[in-house]
């Protein structure tokens, strides 16, 4: 009964892990949601930018690799005219630049209630840079969803307009250089 007991455990954990290596991304409903601000007062705008296409590859209950592709022309706040300016070549120039992207370059645990900090290089209108995010893994009833929260600077992208550290003099038309964003990434298993 013993040896039964043990191959039936064998055969439980076998099956969950490979659940984890069979995962499929649920691209309906993972999203990036932004904010960015004034640069010298508390004016805040929020908005989202839908995901196109996520690769990934999971070996022993950790993602070895990880590429997430967002679609530029999908940028949204409620603000139309924000919008439409914030895809201009002002800022983001999605006509010439319509995704950005983010590879991982470092494997992450995929254990229930993780917490930790995910490398890799962001790319934005032509440039990439080295980048590391705080990530969160949370088992939910029947989908896995990985929290990626962070921050760039926008002008390491070429992104500057009305940026105070590239303009001096702008006072109120300052817009901070820092985006803050979270990705949630829901994976069905």
């Amino acid at each position: 009964m013993k040896v039964f007991s043990l191959i039936v455990v064998i055969i439980i954990l076998q099956a969950s892990q490979n659940n984890l290596e069979d995962l499929e991304v649920d691209l309906n409903k993972s999203m990036v949601r932004w904010s960015g601000k004034a640069a010298f007062s508390n004016y805040t705008q929020k908005g989202t930018v839908r995901l196109d296409k996520i690769n990934f590859r999971v070996e022993k209950n950790k993602m070895e690799e990880l590429n997430a592709v967002a679609n530029m022309q999908s940028l949204y706040n409620e603000n139309e005219d924000l919008t439409n300016h914030l895809k201009s070549e002002d800022f983001f120039d999605t006509q010439r630049y319509p995704t950005a992207s983010f590879r991982s370059i470092e494997s992450i645990s995929l254990h229930n209630n993780t917490n930790g900090t995910i490398k890799g290089r962001l790319r934005i209108k032509g440039f990439e840079k080295l980048v590391s995010f705080k990530y969160e893994i949370k088992y939910m009833d029947k989908e896995i969803l990985l929290k990626i929260k962070g921050g760039f600077d926008r002008t390491d992208y070429k992104v500057n307009h009305n940026s105070p550290s590239i303009f001096k003099d702008l006072k109120d038309n300052a817009v901070s250089d820092s985006i803050v964003f979270q990705t949630d990434l829901y994976f069905k298993n």
